[in-house]
This record gives structure tokens, C-alpha cells and sequence, in this order.
């Protein structure tokens, strides 16, 4: 928006977006996002605690009621520099329950249907980990992952609500420039940093879903 304009003419056309009208900015036009029945949109009142900025991924808890952010802070892809914020809120009121200091660069971020802890892909251009944070005691573990099974980084990942299976997204063993999908059960692996590809030469692959055996892939523009 124009820095010169007026109070009263940002508070106009804040109101006119609010209500659902377009307003043209540049050679834009913006309009207020419109809920499809039965759904309905309230604003979210949280805040980014000091120092959390560029938010990526987000999750919310299964009974609805936190929401947790990962925030990038501008870290290095690669893991480099540092650290990452793992934010949890209280939807109703946005007020901050847990802000988490995490080291590496957060990216995907999933809630496991099996414990309730949370799960952040780390470093999507390099030297990949797997942060794994306590939904209680804010504590977590990082995983890292054998130079073998994983020459580029991690992306986003999904869990299997019948299996136990977990699917990440990664960069290709012989390309890093095209994703691989690779398949974990449980934290068994983890401990040894090994994980079986199950899927190759998917182009710019950037979320993943579980709908109920298939995992849905999601590339630019979907």
C-alpha cells in the first residue's frame, strides 16, 4: 500500500476489504477471503513473540484447540546459522502457550496421530534433521539422517493414521534438485538415520497428505 496515504484513507480501504470489496493496489486487485458453507472465518488474534518472524508450516492439535507455527527467523536453508521458533497458541485467544527455540531451519510440520508430539522437517537445501518436540514439556530431539539415504533436505511429511507409516518428502539421492518420497516406520529407523525411497522424480513437490492410503502430493500452483 502507498506509504503517503492518509489514516483515514487506509482505515476506508481496510474497512472496504474487510466487507468483501475488492480494492485495487498497483495493478492488483485484493478481496477479503469468503468462507463456502458450512465453514466460517473468525480472525486469529496470536502474535509472533520477539525475534519469530517468517512463519512456514502450520499444525493444530486434534481436539482443536492449539495451533502450533514454525517459524523460519530467515535461517539458512541448509541449517546453517539459526535458531528456528516452534510456536504453540491458544486458538480462542492467541495467547502464546509455548515458544520453543529450535536449531536449523523449520519447514513441514505434522502433530503424529499416535503420541502428540510434533514433528518438523529441518533444512529443505541441505544437511537434513527431524525435529521431534514433547507437546507437553516443550523438550524435543533432533534426528538426523545417513548420508546414504538422504543427500539433499527435508520438505514436508505426513502421517498414515492406520499403519504407523511415516512419508517425507526429500531431495532426490541423484538429483537434488527433484524430490523423492521417502517411507519410515515408526521411530525405529530414526535411531539408525536410514529410510526406504518409496517414490521418485516428482518436480517441486511441497506438501503431503494421507487420504486414507494414498499419499496426496502437492507440487507448485496446487
Amino acid at each position: 500500500m502507498n506509504s503517503g496515504l492518509s489514516l483515514a484513507a487506509r482505515a476506508l480501504l481496510a474497512a472496504m476489504v474487510c466487507t468483501g470489496v475488492a480494492v485495487l493496489s498497483g495493478a492488483e486487485a485484493i478481496a477479503a477471503p469468503v468462507a463456502i458453507a458450512p465453514y466460517t472465518l473468525t480472525t486469529f488474534n496470536g502474535v509472533p513473540p520477539s525475534g519469530a518472524t517468517k512463519p512456514d508450516d502450520l499444525a493444530i492439535s486434534a481436539d482443536g484447540k492449539n495451533l502450533w507455527v514454525g517459524y523460519g527467523n530467515s535461517v539458512a536453508t541448509d541449517g546453517s546459522g539459526g535458531p528456528s521458533n516452534l510456536v504453540e497458541y491458544d486458538i480462542s485467544t492467541g495467547a502464546v502457550l509455548q515458544n520453543i527455540s529450535i536449531p536449523g531451519h523449520l519447514d513441514g510440520l505434522k502433530i503424529s496421530p499416535f503420541t502428540g508430539d510434533i514433528w518438523a522437517t529441518e533444512n529443505e537445501d541441505g544437511n537434513p534433521t527431524l525435529a521431534i518436540d514433547d507437546e507437553d514439556t516443550g523438550k524435543f530431539k533432533i534426528s538426523t539422517f545417513s548420508t546414504t539415504s538422504i543427500t539433499g533436505g527435508l520438505d514436508d511429511l505426513v502421517f498414515s493414521a492406520n499403519s504407523g507409516d511415516v512419508f517425507i518428502v526429500a531431495s532426490s539421492q541423484v538429483d537434488t534438485t527433484k524430490p523423492v518420497i521417502v517411507g519410515d516406520v515408526g521411530l525405529v529407523n530414526l535411531n539408525t538415520g536410514v529410510v526406504t525411497p518409496v517414490a521418485t522424480g516428482f518436480l517441486g513437490v511441497h506438501g503431503l497428505a494421507f487420504s486414507p492410503n494414498v499419499v496426496e502430493i502437492a507440487e507448485p500452483g496446487e
